[in-house]
């Protein structure tokens, strides 16, 4: 997520801490049968956070970008703006893969991402949780009886399981396929979640970095010289965590073209 903001942020940042002083974290207003987990709506959000805003004289403003590809994966962008009455403001932009859901048409798979890039966007900008964490990690690593006989006690790092390929016979969490079976395309969404709960799924985080070698390849880059040109100042690439890699991809992506 790339982030800009106006020249002086001398009364946005008052504003700001004062909003934040008025927020705690949002009580989950919905569940997820398929999952037996409860969550935070958009909606949800937006009421717990609309007199707060209009308290500290901030507003916020969330538009869609464009739809871009990358190779088999597209891409859906949400841009969003927090302004305080003096004019003063943040800016960010995050994208997330158009995930795939059967019975669903593209339309419908875009609104999911849409809203999706919104909640966490406007969380994310305003620092605020709705304590979704745990129901990520439990997305992202199944339970013990869906993982599969022989691969349950595996104890290997992400390291260990991308130099030996051993995550591709690894079961993906949202179907019965191996995750060597499963398209990017499909896979970006779980790595996605994947990286936000701290990588519990060490096979997934191995797919996650083999799909940042792929996108190097895609731009004619090794990976080195992609950390080089995107300014990486954080750990090097074999001791990245999951949402180190989720946020090398994103910066490749954005900001390495295509030769």
């Amino acid at each position: 997520m790339s982030l800009k903001h106006s020249e002086s942020l001398a009364e946005f940042a008052p504003a700001l801490i004062k909003l934040q002083g008025l927020l705690h974290t949002i009580a989950h207003d919905a569940e997820n049968e398929h999952h037996n987990l409860t969550y935070t709506t958009l909606d949800g959000i937006w009421k717990a956070i609309r007199q707060p805003l209009q308290d500290c004289e901030l507003a916020v403003a969330q538009y869609i970008g464009e739809a871009v590809s990358v190779g088999e994966l597209s891409f859906m962008t949400v841009e969003t703006m927090v302004i305080h009455k003096s004019g003063q403001f943040i800016f960010c932009a995050g994208q997330m893969p158009i995930p795939t859901q059967k019975g669903m048409n593209l339309s419908q798979c875009c609104g999911i991402a849409i809203t999706y890039l919104k909640r966490y966007a406007v969380c994310a900008a305003l620092g605020i949780t709705t304590g979704d964490d745990d129901g990520d990690a439990q997305r992202a690593w199944p339970k013990e009886k869906e993982r599969g006989e022989g691969i349950k006690d595996d104890k290997r790092t992400w390291q260990e399981l991308h130099a030996s390929g051993d995550w591709k016979e690894f079961p993906c969490p949202d179907s019965s396929d191996l995750l060597g079976d499963v398209s990017f395309k499909q896979l970006s969404p779980l790595m996605a979640t994947n990286a936000r709960a701290g990588g519990p799924n060490a096979a997934l985080t191995a797919a996650t970095a083999a799909m940042v070698e792929g996108i190097c390849k895609n731009r004619g880059v090794t990976v080195a010289e992609a950390l080089v040109k995107v300014e990486w100042t954080g750990k090097p690439f074999m001791e990245m965590e999951a949402k180190d890699l989720m946020l090398v991809y994103n910066a490749v992506f954005a900001k390495i073209p295509r030769p």
